[in-house]
């Protein structure tokens, strides 16, 4: 199989001895279009006809083949085809968590963006109607995580980095806590759900060299689709203008906007969002600096708080929206 050719052959064997195996008779259904799944197959011996409703595909498989790999990406993933035993069959069971840390880049290259588009399309509102295309380009950044309950998504404190990771809560609750060091504890400072309205956080470790203000813990079992610091602008060049603002709530965007008006006002330009913002807007300096400016004037937001100049001091909230 292509997608294991770079594993070394103790490796083989280690996934081997942790899968499952099991003998399917004639006509046996392995897995039904439609259904949610969680176990990725390999036909050790035997021939399964393997076959789309849908897609309009029918094909017979043979020993070799697997098939059901967005199993391996998250668990509970609805089938895009069935699979019936041609002939008795005998096949490997992997689940995710036989793969963790083994899941090969050719595999997860080919596996996850299809599981992401089908996610995108569970997400919050301003999400679920993006076009296929937009779905399809947004895919390739992102990532899907699951959570067990109790789990720490991140520590306040944490050090922030071109891999630190920004959240869209798929499913779950989220609690976020902060450290209260005038009582000497930790108290509650948010809730972050899958039906909320804004489901998603950890925005502010965007700004660089940001640590983590709060602590954000899964309350139950959460998935979430992930998107790292270092793919957050072509990120945010695929999403809805609204969604945008009402992501970054003016302050993100505002701060990084802010230095880079200072940066092309005091220097060359040399600022990597300035840069990258001359390139995609296609503006020389000048134009740059009064789009900056203009951009800064308007915090970027669609709430209340977009109406605040940009010096002013914001009051402190008592929830962490985007406050990182």
């Amino acid at each position: 199989m292509p997608w294991f050719r770079s594993l070394l052959h103790s490796e083989l064997q280690a996934l081997y001895e942790c899968g499952r195996h099991k003998l399917f008779p004639r006509y046996a259904t392995l897995m039904r279009e439609g259904n949610e799944g969680s176990v990725f197959f390999v036909l050790l011996q035997g021939s399964v006809r393997y076959y789309s409703a849908s897609k309009g595909t029918d094909a017979v498989l043979h020993a070799g083949a697997s098939f059901g790999e967005g199993a391996l990406i998250t668990s509970k993933v609805p089938r895009d085809a069935s699979a019936v035993a041609e002939e008795d069959c005998y096949v490997l069971m992997l689940c995710a968590a036989d793969l963790a840390g083994r899941l090969t880049p050719e595999l997860d290259q080919d596996a996850r963006p299809p599981v992401v588009a089908y996610l995108l399309r569970r997400s919050p509102s301003l999400l679920a109607p993006l076009p296929k295309a937009q779905r399809a380009a947004l895919a390739q950044l992102l990532e899907v995580h699951d959570y067990a309950s109790g789990a720490t998504v991140y520590a306040e404190g944490d050090e922030p980095s071109m891999q630190t990771p920004f959240f869209l809560l798929i499913e779950g609750h989220v609690e976020l806590i902060k450290h209260d060091t005038a009582a000497g504890g930790d108290a509650h400072a948010g809730w972050r759900s899958a039906d909320d309205e804004c489901s998603w956080f950890g925005e502010g470790a965007l700004q660089k060299y940001r640590p983590r203000s709060h602590t954000a813990i899964c309350r139950e079992p959460t998935k979430c689709l992930v998107v790292r610091a270092e793919q957050f602008e072509r990120f945010l060049e695929q999403m809805p203008a609204e969604w945008v603002s009402a992501v970054t709530d003016g302050r993100v965007f505002r701060g990084r906007l802010s230095k880079a008006l200072a940066n092309v006002s005091a220097s060359n330009g040399s600022d990597p969002y300035a840069i990258g913002l001359k390139k995609k807007m296609g503006l020389g300096r000048s134009a740059m600096l009064s789009s900056l400016q203009a951009t800064v004037r308007e915090g970027l937001s669609t709430r209340a708080a977009a109406e605040e100049p940009l010096a002013a001091k914001r009051p402190p909230a008592e929830d962490v929206t985007g406050s990182e």
